[in-house]
């Protein structure tokens, strides 16, 4: 039979034409209007993150002209500790006077401390908050060699004599503490060498927060998509949440991408 008559009897013929002319000239609308690429998630800066997902430093201190007014008065008490050296020895009192001047001071590089880390920690790149770790770090270090004799010349009394005064009412509520310092006697240095440990603190730490800098505020993995089809930016905090993924190929990626970024250091 006629091609052409066969189309005409099975009515197929005109449809299929004009379908087939449909499909080779004009687009689909789906290849017309091609959807939107999903944007990528990111990490918020932390100006971005809503306050009530932060943590309320204000019990610290209200804020950072606070912080410094302290940090002031805090630096301006290390020559205190003079007024104790040699002379420890003499009674409990007198050791009393310096323990708790001594436990005044820590006290207050705590406070110091935990606001300009927890600042720091928020935005590694913030270089004010850099700043402000970097001063109490030094600031810490000149309190610890202005201190450091303490502990030698109390393991230097007398054992006896010791014994007397940690059982001394002027000193009951530090027995536990100054139980834990003769305790820890064989492993308690002369007084010029805990001070000379005491001047290499910062130093110590220089690698560690060197580090922590790069780590948090330079190095970039890249992008990883995830089981719903997202593009979400690999960090230290997205990096778990792709390890547990019901995509092996998800997990893959991540941990190759995310280690490969420490490698390339190499």
């Amino acid at each position: 039979m006629d091609r052409r008559n066969f189309l005409k009897m099975t009515g197929i013929g005109a449809a299929a034409t004009v379908a087939g002319r449909s499909t080779l000239i004009t687009p689909t609308a789906a290849q017309a209007n091609p959807p939107e690429p999903l944007p990528v998630k990111k990490l918020l800066d932390r100006s971005e993150v809503p306050v009530e997902y932060t943590w309320d430093l204000s019990r610290l201190f209200p804020n950072d002209e606070a912080w410094e007014t302290t940090f002031a008065a805090w630096k301006e008490q290390f020559p205190g500790y003079a007024a104790f050296q040699g002379k420890l020895a003499e009674s409990p009192a007198m050791l009393a006077e310096c323990i708790r001047f001594d436990l005044d001071i820590d006290r207050t590089a705590t406070r110091l401390g935990y606001y300009a880390m927890l600042k720091t920690a928020e935005d590694q790149s913030n270089s004010v908050y850099q700043r402000m770790m970097g001063r109490l770090m030094q600031a810490s270090s000149e309190a610890g060699q202005a201190a450091s004799y303490i502990r030698p010349e109390i393991l230097a009394i007398p054992a006896e004599i010791l014994d007397e005064y940690i059982n001394a009412p002027e000193l009951a509520p530090y027995k536990l503490l100054l139980e834990q310092i003769v305790r820890f006697k064989p492993h308690t240095l002369g007084a010029t060498e805990e001070r000379l440990l005491a001047m290499q603190s910062e130093m110590a730490g220089s690698a560690s927060k060197i580090f922590r800098q790069m780590q948090d505020a330079d190095m970039k993995f890249g992008t990883v998509v995830n089981e719903k089809g997202e593009t979400v930016e690999l960090t230290h905090s997205s990096y778990m949440s792709f390890q547990t993924s019901p995509d092996r190929n998800v997990r893959k990626t991540a941990f190759h991408q995310y280690y490969d970024g420490y490698e390339a250091l190499e």
